[in-house]
């Protein structure tokens, strides 16, 4: 007969897909040792949902660290992170955390975590809510057996987003970040306790770093219903506390993912939405706030550029198109929609005479040059003739046009 164990670990087996095989390496090289490892967190959640598990962390009652020795003949590349007693392992495009199992203290509020070695239920009771305080056991002998020591199936069954002490988000206010992921994500709601919680937390705010709270948000906005996320981050209070300007940034950020859906710049998200949260700010409020951008490459010199604040493009396919070369893409959704949609589909492929059809005409290199260029380019957006690219390229020479051949 079929137990639940049985059940439960075939399912695993399926949802773990191409990680399985690694999986059960680990496990048995866990047992052999006297060890228990368990499958925990996200990955649990996910497999009790029905859906494929994307977050492999495996969980060991040993310090991993320690053991990493022997398992450096295995393919792939081990890294250690001894901060935390934990590692990854990257092997065959797979992307395997290691983690010491292991209890947390936060010397004071919104602080990072001192860590020390514990035991499993430690481990599972460190954790930010009662879905993610989930473990699937892995050695042979216990394998599919589910460990829930604080209802988090229940709740997971119920849709019920809970956390598991009253100073929770107290100790990490990131947390309600990634609450917000996830009850946008699986259509959760807050527990009361849990809402009481976060409304006392919401002065905490304040004393976390601009960077990890951008390192968060920027998790939200990699979400496909990151609207929903900001919109509960907004009812809840959250937004408010980390600056009141950022409330209501959800409908601004939704506008934004549809104009860069229409033009075909997805690759650009979830740059784009910054921005368009950037554009939903005052001045001075971007500036305050620039430092949730400073981890992220391109978006600190992006986040205050003039086009932010979209200026009128002109009237005009030629003064159009010399603006639109001048903006990077991931800003062009907030720009003005008929001059960037003509960009987009036409005026960024129209091309005009190059420099050696010019020069050939007589026009010399330097400053010169450059001008005509633009003054060929202009004309060619505007439809003109190669004829009349040309033309208008040697009017920016003024009096030295005179002897010049146009042919």
């Amino acid at each position: 007969m079929t137990t639940d164990r049985q059940r439960l670990w075939e399912a695993a087996q399926a949802a773990l897909g191409p990680a399985s095989t690694h999986v059960e390496f680990l496990a048995a090289q866990a047992a052999a040792r006297g060890h228990g490892a368990w499958l925990v967190g996200g990955g649990v959640r996910d497999l009790l949902l029905g859906l494929l598990v994307q977050d492999v962390d495996l969980c060991f009652d040993t310090d991993v660290l320690q053991w990493l020795p022997e398992l450096s003949d295995q393919p792939g590349e081990l890294r250690s992170h001894a901060a935390f007693h934990t590692a990854t392992w990257l092997t065959r495009g797979l992307h395997i955390d290691l983690i010491s199992t292991r209890a947390e203290s936060y010397p004071q509020p919104a602080s990072l975590p001192v860590v020390r070695l514990s035991g499993l239920d430690d481990d599972l009771r460190r954790r930010d809510f009662t879905l993610n305080a989930l473990a699937l056991a892995l050695v042979p002998d216990q394998r599919g057996q589910l460990v829930d020591p604080t209802g988090g199936a229940r709740d997971l069954e119920d849709r019920v987003l809970r956390i598991l002490h009253p100073d929770s988000f107290i100790d990490d206010p990131t947390r309600a970040l990634r609450g917000a992921r996830y009850a946008a994500r699986l259509d959760l709601r807050l527990s009361p306790d849990t809402a009481e919680a976060l409304r006392r937390a919401l002065p905490t705010f304040q004393r976390i770093g601009l960077e990890r709270l951008g390192t968060e948000l920027h998790r939200v906005l990699q979400e496909p219903r990151a609207e929903r996320a900001l919109e509960l981050l907004d009812q809840w209070g959250v937004l408010d506390a980390i600056h009141p300007e950022l409330s209501d940034v959800a409908v601004k950020v939704g506008e934004g993912r549809q104009r860069v859906a229409t033009l075909g710049l997805q690759a650009h998200l979830p740059t784009s939405l910054w921005l368009s949260l950037a554009a939903h700010l005052s001045p001075p409020a971007r500036s305050c706030l620039r430092g949730l951008v400073r981890p992220f490459r391109r978006l600190p010199g992006l986040w205050e550029h003039p086009a932010v604040d979209a200026a009128p493009l002109g009237a005009g396919r030629a003064q159009w198109g010399l603006a639109c070369a001048r903006i990077p893409p991931e800003l062009w959704h907030l720009q003005q929609p008929e001059a960037v949609d003509w960009w987009v589909r036409e005026g960024r492929l129209i091309s005009s005479l190059p420099a050696k059809r010019l020069m050939e005409a007589g026009v010399p290199r330097g400053p010169e040059l450059g001008a005509a260029l633009r003054a060929a380019q202009a004309c060619a957006w505007e439809g003109g003739s190669e004829a009349e690219q040309l033309a208008a390229a040697l009017g920016t020479l003024g009096a030295q046009v005179s002897g010049i051949r146009s042919q």
